[in-house]
């Protein structure tokens, strides 16, 4: 069979999350038609994605399922009834819009929900579909929040959905290994590393706006874009501030992001006495993040489990030094020539390594010149269109 010029895709998520957005935008802007149903995005994330040419169905379910980028660690926690009543109101819109549209292959984000219900629609409709895993649905650590798997009727879900699908996209060869724990079989799985928007994440964006709204000044600005759970490690960047501030006192750090430990870790802050160097932005759009990179001296990614790492990536494209663990994926996009490698829960060591790029701004230099070319090299978006777009050739072709 001879590869389509212009393929139609339907994508499905509960979280338009950025990197869903990206990879449907960086596949429609490759010459093919895609129609995303999910919840809507922010207006200024919105924008990109309709004038990129995507299609949007917005999902009018309302839920823990559906909370968007603020969901919380109590995700598929939600009663069943929940997790019912968003399966059955998906499948009528979804089959909806497959009569009314030519789809010619179906792509979830997520294997649960969205997994599951594409597995279904592929069956009622003999229309291929794939599965970007990308962690929470099947990773289990219960120490960080990933729980989903130990739930009896997850499991079942999970089984029930690596049947019905084609292929299932993990975003690490680390989330291939989780996949094949929950019963994902070796021949239907693939890696498509996520990426980075390598012009909107451009390290000649200006970052004197956001120095200026925050007052930074001459401070040597941290920056962590994370959101605020257990497994994203913040709780132990904070615990490290004290001794940076004994080093260097006009250190800032600037958290963007929100979640349901915002709390915790504002009274932690309040707690050790350093409220005047960490700033909490709350959620700022996607589009404007590149901003608040551009304003800082090094980044930060502290986590103790991750699929892919997509914050790393992104201030990686920016030339920004980083300080991050190797936790779950993120071994398979850090190491030592773009970033100061961190064991996991170790306050110490992010301390000593603030410092250690403080006293060294030729590393600082060094290490985001060569984070910047590796993700030119291997975390781009236009490289993840492309291998999805053969990926979704080759499964009409053996369809």
């Amino acid at each position: 069979m001879k590869e389509k010029n212009n393929l139609s895709i339907l994508m499905i998520t509960h979280k338009t999350e950025s990197f869903v957005r990206d990879i449907a935008r960086f596949v429609q802007k490759n010459g093919h038609d895609v129609y995303l149903y999910g919840p809507m995005p922010s207006k200024k994330d919105l924008k990109p994605l309709l004038s990129s040419g995507v299609k949007l169905f917005p999902m009018n379910i309302k839920g823990i399922l559906t909370s968007g980028e603020k969901i919380g660690d109590n995700f598929l926690s939600s009663p069943r009834k929940e997790m019912i009543r968003f399966v059955f109101a998906s499948l009528k819109t979804l089959s909806r819009i497959l009569l009314t549209y030519r789809v010619d292959v179906i792509h979830a984000h997520w294997v649960l929900p969205s997994g599951f219900i594409a597995g279904i629609l592929s069956r009622i409709f003999r229309i291929p579909a794939i599965v970007t895993a990308h962690g929470r649905s099947i990773y289990l650590n219960p120490q960080v929040g990933f729980i989903v798997p130990q739930k009896r009727y997850a499991r079942i879900l999970l089984e029930m959905s690596f049947l019905n699908l084609k292929k299932i996209v993990a975003v690490s060869r680390d989330a291939i290994f989780h996949a094949l724990q929950r019963g994902a079989k070796q021949d239907r799985c693939v890696v498509i590393y996520n990426g980075t928007d390598e012009q909107l994440f451009n390290p000649d964006v200006s970052g004197m706006n956001v120095k200026s709204k925050w007052g930074l000044k001459k401070d040597f600005a941290l920056v962590a874009v994370r959101k605020f759970y257990k497994r994203k490690g913040l709780q132990y960047l904070i615990q490290a501030l004290p001794g940076v501030i004994d080093e260097i006192p006009d250190v800032k750090l600037i958290l963007l992001g929100d979640g349901p430990l915002k709390k915790t870790l504002e009274r932690q802050v309040k707690e050790l006495n350093i409220s005047n160097h960490v700033i909490f932005t709350g959620m700022v759009p996607n589009r404007k993040v590149p901003e608040y990179l551009a304003a800082a001296d090094a980044c930060l990614v502290p986590s103790l489990e991750e699929g892919f790492g997509v914050a790393a990536v992104e201030a990686m494209a920016m030339k920004k030094p980083l300080i991050s663990t190797q936790a779950g994926g993120l071994r398979e996009v850090v190491d030592e020539k773009t970033t100061i490698l961190v064991p996991p829960r170790d306050s110490q060591a992010i301390a000593q390594a603030i410092i250690r790029l403080w006293k060294n701004p030729e590393m600082r230099k060094k290490l985001g010149e060569a984070g910047r070319k590796k993700v030119l090299q291997k975390f781009n978006w236009n490289r993840a269109a492309r291998e999805y777009i053969k990926l979704y050739n080759q499964i009409l072709k053996h369809s």
